[in-house]
């Protein structure tokens, strides 16, 4: 890239005469440069080894002391925005595609992925700068939708809701038993809930040529299952017959209340949502609101369940109510 460019790029200040007027690639860490490089220095104390290493060009935002005559010392009003303008550029010139997932899709992508021409953005710009920085041509980039990240990309695609074609073999409510091209995946500790969004990110990777392993799956914060006694307290998977199922993205509860009144008849079930919640919420005799995690704890003992969905929390939860009594007796076993 030649230095009259990235000066109107950046809107940048040269502040010295240097003889190198072209550079190849940019970096914001000191150890990625190779020789005719140019450094982005968030960091000044690592300027010297970006010189050692062969850097052409500093970007800084402050006073500094120049080492060098012979390479272009170039002055910003702030790295930030030089960053972002930088970036904007490079992503032009990488092509990538740019997927914006939900919270799910997301969560079992990072679960599944394996290939190295994929990136999953999580956190704010400055957090995944390495990552977009050090990214090849045409790679595949994933990032949360709804995320101010999305200003950076020209052209982002969603995933279509396709119809899943997992056929699950076997089910109870938090183990799934399936089959996926053609391939055998025996009792994941995974709910059946999920295989719809697990199809889309499998037939995402699949349509891009992303390498992707389905080991043992996760869903992350989403749709958790603890099982407690009477009193609260986490027993083992299985050892009781009342289960806390926390869903921090309150957004998805609608859904996974139809996925229990479908597969979950049988049993008692509860849901509790934040009051702000209370005009979005469908009308049922089972729903209750909480405004503190007291109006959680009240409802859970003064209410009959077998599965309690509570949105926006997650198992954190537990751990921050009251200690009990750990004697063990009839009634909280």
């Amino acid at each position: 890239m030649r230095l009259q460019n990235i000066l109107s790029l950046i809107d940048g200040k040269l502040l010295c005469t240097p003889s190198i007027k072209e550079f190849g690639d940019i970096h914001i860490r000191a150890s990625k440069i190779r020789r005719g490089d140019i450094f982005v220095a968030q960091d000044l104390t690592q300027i010297e080894l970006a010189i050692e290493q062969g850097a052409y060009g500093i970007i800084v935002d402050q006073d500094v002391q120049m080492s060098d005559s012979e390479i272009a010392w170039i002055r910003v009003e702030s790295i930030e925005m030089a960053l972002l303008r930088l970036l904007r550029f490079r992503l032009l010139e990488m092509e990538p595609k740019v997927y914006a997932l939900n919270s799910i899709t997301l969560t079992l992508a990072s679960e599944i992925l394996k290939g190295s021409n994929c990136i999953i953005l999580q956190g704010d710009l400055f957090a995944n700068l390495p990552k977009l920085y050090s990214a090849t041509k045409n790679i595949v980039i994933l990032y949360p939708e709804g995320s101010p990240l999305e200003s950076l990309f020209i052209h982002t695609h969603t995933l279509s809701r396709i119809s899943s074609k997992i056929e699950i073999m076997e089910q109870t409510l938090f183990e799934t038993s399936f089959i996926l091209y053609d391939r055998y995946y025996e009792k994941r500790s995974i709910s059946a809930f999920f295989m719809p969004y697990l199809y889309r990110v499998v037939d995402l990777f699949e349509k891009e040529g992303v390498e992707y392993e389905i080991g043992k799956l996760h869903s992350g914060s989403h749709f958790m299952p603890v099982f407690v006694n009477r009193v609260l307290q986490a027993k083992s998977f299985g050892q009781s017959d009342q289960v806390l199922i926390f869903e921090e993205d309150v957004a998805l509860m609608l859904e996974q209340i139809e996925f229990l009144e479908t597969h979950a008849s049988y049993s008692k079930l509860i849901y509790i949502l934040p009051d702000s919640y209370q005009s979005q919420a469908p009308k049922r005799r089972a729903l209750f609101y909480y405004s503190s995690t007291n109006d959680i704890v009240r409802v859970l003992k003064t209410q009959q369940y077998n599965f309690a969905l509570i949105g926006g929390q997650s198992r954190a939860f537990l751990d921050h109510l009251p200690s009990q009594d750990n004697s063990t007796t009839l009634f909280n076993l």
